[in-house]
C-alpha cells in the first residue's frame, strides 16, 4: 500500500471487518505524525521495527505496510483491544510481516540485538518509571542513523516528557529529529535519530 492507501485504510477501511470504529486508528494520529513514522520506517525499510503499546495496531499497520519487515506489536493489552488490533492486521493482509508480543515490554528488550532495529516507537504506559523504562531498554536497540520514536510526549503526558529529559541527561547518542504535533496543535510525537 502507499502511504495515502495505507491512511485510507486507517481512516475507513479497517472497519470491514466489524471490529473498528470508523476513524478510530487515525484519531491519535495527526496527518504530520503519520507521515512521520512512514517516512521514518520507509527510510529502513527490510529491517525490523517494534511499536511498544499498539491497542488498535494503527501505528504498527503503518511501520508494516512502510516496508518493517518484521514489525514486531509488544503490549500487554490491559486496555483490552487485542482482539481488535489482531483483525485490523488481519484486515490489513499484514499477518505474517507483524509479531505480537503478549506481556510487559520490559520483558521483551533482552529478546532484540542492540543496534537491529530501525525504528523502535515507544507508545506504551505513560505513567510512573514505565516510559523511562522503555526509552532506556529500547534505545540501544536501534541501529546507527535509526529513529527512536517517543509518542504522546508534551503537556498532556508529564512522566513521558519527564522520562525524555532524563534520558537526554545522560548524554546518549542521539540527535532530535523531528517535533509532530496533535491535531490540536499540541506537542504529540518526537523523533530521535541514533549517531
Amino acid at each position: 500500500m502507499t502511504f495515502e492507501e495505507v491512511t485510507e485504510f486507517l481512516r475507513i477501511g479497517a472497519t470491514t471487518g466489524g471490529v473498528t470504529p470508523e476513524g478510530i486508528l487515525t484519531l491519535f494520529m495527526s496527518a504530520e505524525e503519520r507521515r512521520y513514522i512512514w517516512d521514518c520506517v520507509s527510510a529502513h525499510a527490510g529491517l525490523p521495527a517494534i511499536e511498544i503499546g499498539s491497542a488498535y495496531g494503527g501505528p504498527t499497520i503503518l511501520m508494516a505496510c512502510a516496508g518493517a519487515v518484521p514489525v514486531w506489536s509488544i503490549d500487554n493489552w490491559s486496555c483490552g483491544k487485542r482482539q481488535e488490533c489482531e483483525a485490523n492486521i488481519a484486515c490489513a493482509g499484514l499477518t505474517e510481516q507483524v509479531r505480537m508480543l503478549v506481556g510487559d515490554s520490559g520483558a521483551y528488550a533482552s529478546h532484540f540485538e542492540d543496534s537491529s532495529l530501525g525504528v523502535v516507537l515507544v507508545d506504551g504506559c505513560h505513567s510512573g518509571e514505565k516510559p523511562y523504562e522503555d526509552i532506556v531498554g529500547y534505545a540501544p536497540k536501534v541501529k546507527v542513523g535509526g529513529f527512536l520514536l517517543v509518542d504522546d510526549t508534551g503537556n498532556k503526558h508529564w512522566d513521558v516528557e519527564r522520562a525524555l529529559d532524563r534520558w537526554a541527561a545522560t548524554g546518549w547518542g542521539v540527535v532530535e529529529d523531528r517535533v509532530c504535533r496533535s491535531n490540536e496543535g499540541d506537542v504529540k510525537l518526537r523523533g530521535f535519530v541514533r549517531r
